[in-house]
């Protein structure tokens, strides 16, 4: 008389596709991870020029003040050439320096057209990518006083 086979019980077979599409679903998640910090890293994250751009403007914040008489922006004696220096290391960089107004206190960019830019008031993550007058350029927005504003652009 031949044994009867034992079945696995269907409780078993539960277990092994629950493991299954545990293991699948976090391999999912893992690459869904991955993509979406590489996506990230690629328009927000720390590149050399992100930290460039965030160490101007924190130059820029530290050597000038609003003058609230005239509404003009003073520099601290060669920090503004100073400033154009470093960004000319980068050609056809500029920044802007701008009030509540949307005016224009400060400029530095040869070449560039000013008029086209328009301030950017709610900043998202800084550093981010904009496309100017045909270029992309890797921009940083950063209030520098109550009322103004700085923009920084490296292509």
């Amino acid at each position: 008389m031949k044994a009867a086979k034992k079945r696995p019980s269907i409780r078993i077979h539960l277990l092994e596709v629950s493991s299954a599409i545990s293991l699948i679903s976090s391999v999912l998640y893992g690459v869904i991870f991955l993509l979406a910090i590489g996506i990230l890293n690629n328009r927000y994250m720390n590149t050399e020029t992100d930290y460039f751009l965030q160490q101007m403007a924190g130059h820029m914040q530290e050597v000038c003040e609003e003058n609230h008489l005239t509404g003009e922006i003073e520099f601290a004696p060669g920090a503004r050439q100073k400033m154009i220096s470093e960004m000319q290391k980068y050609e056809s960089s500029f920044w802007i320096v701008y009030d509540a107004d949307g005016r224009f206190l400060d400029t530095f960019g040869e070449g560039i057209r000013f008029d086209e830019y328009k301030p950017d008031y709610e900043f998202w993550p800084s550093p981010e990518t904009m496309l100017f007058q045909g270029i992309e350029y890797r921009m940083y927005h950063q209030k520098l006083t109550t009322d103004t504003w700085i923009g920084i652009g490296i292509p």
